[in-house]
Order: C-alpha cells, then sequence, then structure tokens
C-alpha cells in the first residue's frame, strides 16, 4: 500500500476514534522526524523534544488537515521545520551546527511509490560509492550523514580542526558526487 494511502487510512481511523491510528501514524514517522532535528544541529534530548512537540501539533490539529492541499508527508514537514525555526529562535545560532541542506534531506517529499523506489535505488548506490571511498573520507561520510555528528563534534571525536573537517568533508563529498555520476545519479 502506497505510503501517502496508509497516511490517510490512519488519519480517517484517527478521527473516527480508533485509538491506536495515531500511535502507527507515530510509529511510521516519529524515527524520520527525529533524524531531521538531529541533522538540524540539536542533541537527541533536544531531538526528542522537538519531536514530541510537532506530534502534539499534529494531534491537536489533525481533524483540520486538508489532503487536497497537500500529502500528510508535505504537512508533517512543515510542521517540524516550524518546531526547528522556534527553537532556533530560543538559543544562540551558530552556522558550524546548523546544515539546513542535511536536515531537508531527512524529510523530502516521497509520496510517490516511484519517488520510493528512486530513494532506495539512490541509497544503494550511495552506499556503494562511500564505501569505495579512501577510509578516512569514507568515514567522514559515515560520521557526517549516517551518525548525523556535526563540523564541531566530529572535529572533537577525529582531534582536527574544524576547518579541517569543513575541508576534508568537502573533498570526501566532491569524491562521492563523481562516483555518483558515473553511475548515472545526478546529472
Amino acid at each position: 500500500m502506497p505510503e501517502a494511502h496508509w497516511d490517510q487510512q490512519c488519519i480517517a481511523r484517527h478521527l473516527a476514534g480508533e485509538s491506536d491510528a495515531f500511535a502507527d501514524l507515530y510509529s511510521a514517522h516519529a524515527g524520520q522526524v527525529k533524524g531531521y532535528f538531529l541533522r538540524s544541529g540539536f542533541d537527541a534530548g533536544i531531538a526528542d523534544d522537538c519531536t514530541q512537540q510537532t506530534f502534539l501539533h499534529v494531534y491537536q490539529s489533525l481533524d483540520r488537515f486538508d489532503a487536497s492541499r497537500g500529502g500528510f508527508h508535505t504537512w508533517l514537514r512543515a510542521i517540524a521545520s516550524n518546531v526547528t525555526r522556534k527553537r532556533w529562535r530560543k538559543r544562540s545560532f551558530t552556522e558550524e551546527v546548523f546544515d539546513p541542506e542535511l536536515a531537508d534531506m531527512m524529510l523530502q517529499d516521497d509520496e510517490s511509490p516511484e519517488a520510493g523506489q528512486v530513494l532506495r535505488e539512490e541509497i544503494a548506490a550511495l552506499s556503494e560509492c562511500a564505501e569505495n571511498l579512501p577510509e578516512d573520507s569514507e568515514n567522514l561520510i559515515r560520521l557526517r550523514y549516517v551518525d548525523a555528528l556535526t563540523t564541531r563534534a566530529m572535529a572533537e571525536r577525529l582531534e582536527v580542526p574544524e576547518s579541517t573537517i569543513r575541508l576534508r568533508l568537502k573533498q570526501a563529498k566532491e569524491m562521492l558526487l563523481v562516483r555518483m555520476r558515473g553511475k548515472g545519479f545526478f546529472e
């Protein structure tokens, strides 16, 4: 069953009073939403709080969700983005800990079955290409995009300056892009 259709069924079940329906919706999307907050530069505790805040807002306003204006995933992404902006306004912001491009990749709109298949193919190709990078470059890619570490956290872990991490990560991403283009992606 396509994800968008499944989401719609969960919403309908929730609005009809079925107690497990919202839990199903939460279980299906909470991991991705938390990943978005981690990649937005928040630590795990704050990411958990933001995830809860996002789903509290969803719970309180699900009766106003209008599928004719976009899918549930799109709506959820907008709510999570608003939570991020509000949270960042409350604390000091440094560019080194926030990568908006990386964060947005976590909540890409993938409501069509075709998009899901393309994403799975891209992930498989990315994994293969990353494994074929030099070991230090592969490690940087893994720390950033799998472990969701900020530049600062990577520098602390590897005991090198942040500027070195930024430069090496840029080089690793360029090597990865060349390999992906060689496989026909990102033309």
